[in-house]
């Protein structure tokens, strides 16, 4: 944290830093979300994603932020840094993310965050990695849905909803996995379903495009 926010931090720690926000009087808590070293490029990487808020209100968003640090010469160089990448979640907050592997060489972050009101819930599916020095959102996808009603004792019903599951797997790119998402569920009209959607990485966009699905 000392690394990228010491110059501006009031306060700072291992895991936290404390920066005016952009409201007066107010304070912003930028935490860390995931911390994960790996071997890229032929070098030791970590990438370390933040999460940052000054609200909790429900529509209040969590501000994701990330660095990617090097090991040269026996010391760690920060190498990229972007306080500011997407902003995620609801009430200030998203769970923690996870690192994988979207091609033969290349790391990420996976962040999954959601919104929920009124009987609905839903989640999302947000890669962040770093591409020739910037972080770039490579993917933003909505993965599951579901909508409950209830009765006046308070008994949940399901109305519609479904859920994905991604896999990715080697394609005709030559640094980027191929990505498969399989949702099923149950539709608005209430009718059982599959469907199996097909992305493959995008350079001229710089994330991943529908190609097909069925």
């Amino acid at each position: 944290m000392e690394a990228m926010y010491g110059s501006e931090a009031l306060s700072i720690s291992d895991t936290e830093a404390l920066l005016n926000a952009p409201v007066p009087s107010r304070t912003t808590a930028v935490h860390i979300n995931l911390m994960a070293c790996y071997w890229e490029e032929h070098a030791e990487k970590c990438l370390v994603i933040t999460d940052s808020v000054f609200d909790n209100c429900h529509a209040c968003k969590a501000d994701i932020g990330g660095a990617v640090f090097r090991r040269a010469n026996g010391t760690w160089q920060l190498a990229v840094f972007q306080p500011k990448i997407i902003s995620l979640g609801s009430f200030g907050y998203v769970p923690k993310g996870e690192l994988i592997q979207i091609g033969p060489d290349k790391h990420a972050a996976l962040i999954r965050s959601g919104w929920a009101g009124q009987g609905y819930e839903g989640q999302y599916a947000t890669i962040v990695a770093e591409i020739d020095g910037s972080f770039q959102v490579v993917l933003n996808l909505l993965i599951s849905e579901m909508q409950e009603t209830f009765a006046k004792d308070g008994t949940a019903s399901l109305e519609w909803g479904y859920g994905s599951k991604m896999e990715f797997f080697a394609g005709k790119h030559p640094d980027f996995y191929d990505l498969v998402v399989t949702q099923y569920g149950i539709n608005k009209e209430g009718n059982k379903f599959k469907t199996v959607r097909f992305y493959a990485f995008s350079d001229a966009n710089c994330k991943y495009m529908l190609v097909r699905q069925r």
